[in-house]
């Protein structure tokens, strides 16, 4: 079990610290640029449900996710930037009647790259979005009483999602979203969705 935890917090540990460099780099190439009315830089924090998706149903129960997002805007309709999400799910009965486990928890760290386009713009009323993501992906399924982790794989995989931003409020949204997850693992894709809220934060130049 060791073995799979050092790796992931060292995976965790270089994404949030990619989480502050990159938009740093973003906003010293923009600082050229004339100043811009909204803001262009912005960090999130969401969180929510993760639901298992295809075999993995039967499987995996309803979980929960939190994450992390940093992003630059290109212009009013584009922005981009990079969001590290950790999601859990406990497993089910039948899981464990096969495993022989008292408890079992599936635990999966993403690393994404993500695009967002608004067709409406990023303004202050209503704002719908649509994301891409393309990610680095690590997956352990743990057990107790069995005698540790049954299976660990790291791969890449790919997101797209949608939401729609509210209540705009000096210079921070909320925003309701859905992303669906495809992780090119193996032997079989493991594939779940993600549907939550998220708190976006927009500090505005003075």
């Amino acid at each position: 079990m060791s073995g799979l935890r050092l790796p992931a917090l060292r995976f965790l540990m270089t994404f949030l610290v990619a989480l502050l460099v990159i938009p740093c780099l973003l906003v010293i190439a923009g600082a050229s640029g004339a100043a811009e009315q909204q803001p262009r830089f912005s960090l999130g924090w969401d969180a929510g449900a993760a639901i298992p998706m295809g075999n993995d149903t039967d499987v995996l129960k309803t979980g929960y996710f939190s994450g992390l997002l940093a992003d630059y805007r290109f212009g009013d309709r584009f922005a981009a930037g990079v969001r590290v999400a950790h999601h859990v799910q406990a497993g089910t009965s039948e899981l464990l009647l096969v495993s022989g486990a008292r408890e079992a928890e599936a635990s999966t760290y993403a690393f994404d790259l993500e695009g967002r386009w608004m067709p409406r713009g990023s303004s202050d009323g209503i704002a719908p979005f649509v994301t891409l993501g393309v990610g680095y992906y690590a997956l352990r399924l743990g057990l107790r009483g069995f005698g540790g982790d049954l299976d660990g794989e790291r791969s890449m995989g790919g997101s797209v999602g949608a939401g729609i931003g509210l209540f705009n409020f000096s210079g921070s949204r909320i925003e309701l979203f859905g992303q669906f997850h495809n992780v090119f693992t193996e032997n079989e894709a493991t594939r779940f969705t993600a549907l939550g809220a998220r708190l976006r934060v927009a500090p505005r130049s003075q």
